[in-house]
């Protein structure tokens, strides 16, 4: 997606469809988000994620995730969820992205999903230069089969730890500042 399509993407999402397309944008994976719970989120800005993985929060998500925070202390429970308390699926989180994407204009809504959204994100550290070794830190599980199709959007030259590069998208940056 296009910087112009994110920012129409991430203005047209309300509440947790917001959030829900900051932390695709910011390489989490639809799995993780369907079973993040705010006991999860740790105060010292850290997502404890499925299969023992920790996930470090950046300040455009860590934003994000503050303003949809449910104002009671201590809150409780999936952080996304249905009217009635209950979690969503990845299918029901699917959808949500899908309804931004019409909400948005994007001119084909429904190649929007959130495999598209984590691709964008590979796509740009890849493009930076991020040796692909290092895809997995910022962005989850990677199939081999697909981390090696990231090859070809990777610059010549030898490959840059993360460190190096702008690991938050700037369309992501710009509508959480």
């Amino acid at each position: 997606l296009s910087p112009a399509e994110l920012t129409a993407l991430l203005e047209a999402g309300p509440g947790q469809t917001r959030l829900l397309i900051g932390a695709l944008l910011s390489g989490l994976s639809l799995d993780d988000l369907a079973a993040l719970t705010w006991e999860a989120v740790g105060v010292d800005g850290t997502l404890s994620l499925p299969r023992g993985r920790t996930y470090v929060l950046r300040p455009p998500l860590q934003r994000l995730l503050g303003d949809y925070r449910p104002p009671a202390p201590g809150g409780s429970g999936p952080v996304f969820r249905d009217p009635g308390g209950a979690a969503l699926t990845p299918a029901d989180l699917d959808s949500l992205v899908l309804c931004a994407a019409h909400d948005a204009g994007i001119a084909a809504p429904a190649d929007v999903d959130a495999q598209a959204l984590r691709h964008t994100y590979m796509a740009y550290l890849v493009r930076q230069g991020l040796r692909l070794g290092d895809l997995a830190a910022l962005a989850g599980h990677v199939a081999p089969a697909q981390l090696a199709a990231y090859g070809r959007l990777s610059p010549p030259g030898r490959g840059r730890p993360p460190h190096e590069i702008d690991v938050e998208l700037p369309a992501l940056r710009a509508v959480t500042t």
